[in-house]
């Protein structure tokens, strides 16, 4: 019972690393690309320009934490093993 708990906790840790990995990434893209075609058709500059900045501070967020992922956590991972 307790290797099923062990299997059912690293399944719910690799759902979370997909998330950072891939789709905050995907949907930080895609919130760029939405407001990107609101200031070309010309909605208020000033709010479309507040979202993009605020967009960009988290996909910086995310891009740090996945970076700090590659370059320090998985190698001593690999160390462990």
């Amino acid at each position: 019972m307790d290797s099923r708990r062990q299997s059912i906790h690293q399944r719910s840790e690799r759902v979370v690393e997909t998330a950072w990995l891939l789709v905050g990434p995907l949907a930080a893209y895609f919130l760029l690309a939405y407001f990107g075609f609101q200031l070309y058709h010309g909605d208020d500059p000033n709010t479309v320009q507040l979202s993009i900045a605020m967009i960009l501070i988290v996909f910086f967020t995310i891009v740090l934490r996945n970076s700090w992922n590659l370059l320090v956590e998985l190698p001593n991972e690999k160390r462990k093993q």
